[in-house]
């Protein structure tokens, strides 16, 4: 596309593909409730909260597809001086809330991607440190960004500095802080995944890899669009403006995604239950036991789901000889 593509069109690109990604969002956001409604855990706080969260997050996703919609109909049908002129007012009401709104969802789903981090490492707030601050410093950006939009003149454009400011901080932050909490989590994962291979075999800790690609996969997503986004408001090209309404769908696709994913991936193919990183288990509690001699002790390992993450119950004892067998209690 164009360096020099109009404002208009960019708009109307934006609402075609952001209502495209809506569709995927909707279906996702159905099938995310879906997995929740065959949890063994839906009384828990952890259901409530994230269920509660991920509502949220939908409602807001929700929101800006529908205010985009009703802009295209005042700006291509309601305006006498056309979609182009409707569009450059950057500082009326409707432009300033869907800012808002886009803001918002970033945030819901930054905090909901930290309460991930902080049940995965078993509730130790030191990690939590580095990206709760980038987190609060991009929110406080984001904030500034809305507020630019409102002091916007007539001739002003969202690469101006009033605007630019604060937005690319704003971006540069969000960035750092998807990468570095993505990154913890995939790091735990792998962590617990050598662990789980040296104490059950490599058999049971591919299940714990195939939760690390779906992580890493959904993270891409989420970073490859951003940093698209940010390479075009940095050439100051309207194009950013289409990816910035992709951007808004895929904010709330993203934990759903892996939600849906990780229970079609494992919870539903496997017979072990293997919690999610999100604290709800899907399945029953699955025990390994070793063939032993008469004169040895049962040997069990069993996987727990306590509601703070990925825990692996077992005995200290040197595992006997024999094949391991799985049955389910």
């Amino acid at each position: 596309m164009s360096r020099y593509l109009a404002l208009d069109k960019a708009a109307f690109i934006e609402l075609w593909v952001e209502t495209v990604l809506y569709g995927i969002n909707t279906v996702l956001f159905v099938g995310c409730l879906y997995v929740f409604r065959r949890s063994t855990q839906r009384r828990t706080r952890a259901y409530k909260f994230i269920i509660a969260t991920v509502t949220t997050i939908y409602i807001l996703c929700s929101a800006h597809v529908i205010l985009d919609f009703v802009r295209a109909i005042i700006g291509f049908f309601d305006t006498p001086d056309g979609a182009l002129a409707y569009y450059s007012q950057l500082w009326i009401r409707s432009s300033v809330s869907k800012h808002a709104l886009f803001t918002a969802a970033c945030c819901v789903a930054d905090f909901f991607l930290v309460y991930r981090l902080f049940v995965i490492w078993s509730s130790r707030v030191q990690i939590l440190l580095v990206p709760v601050i980038l987190l609060l410093t991009a929110f406080a950006c984001g904030v500034g960004t809305v507020r630019g939009f409102s002091h916007t003149r007539p001739g002003e454009t969202v690469f101006y500095p009033v605007i630019s400011n604060w937005a690319i901080p704003a971006y540069v932050l969000h960035l750092a802080f998807n990468s570095a909490v993505n990154g913890l989590i995939t790091g735990r994962l792998w962590l617990f995944e050598r662990e789980v291979s040296e104490a059950l075999g490599r058999e049971h800790g591919q299940k714990y890899k195939k939760i690390i690609v779906i992580f890493i996969e959904s993270g891409i997503l989420h970073t490859i669009t951003l940093a698209v986004f940010m390479v075009l408001y940095l050439l100051k090209s309207n194009a950013a403006l289409i990816v910035y309404g992709a951007f808004a769908q895929i904010v709330g696709m993203a934990p759903t995604l892996i939600i849906v994913r990780i229970s079609l991936g494992v919870s539903i193919q496997d017979k072990e239950s293997y919690q999610s990183s999100f604290g709800i288990s899907t399945g029953r509690v699955s025990k390994l036991k070793f063939h032993q001699k008469e004169d040895e002790k049962e040997d069990e390992i069993s996987f727990k789901d306590t509601g703070q993450g990925d825990v692996v119950e077992r005995t200290v004892l040197p595992p006997p000889a024999g094949a391991i067998h799985l049955w389910e209690p």
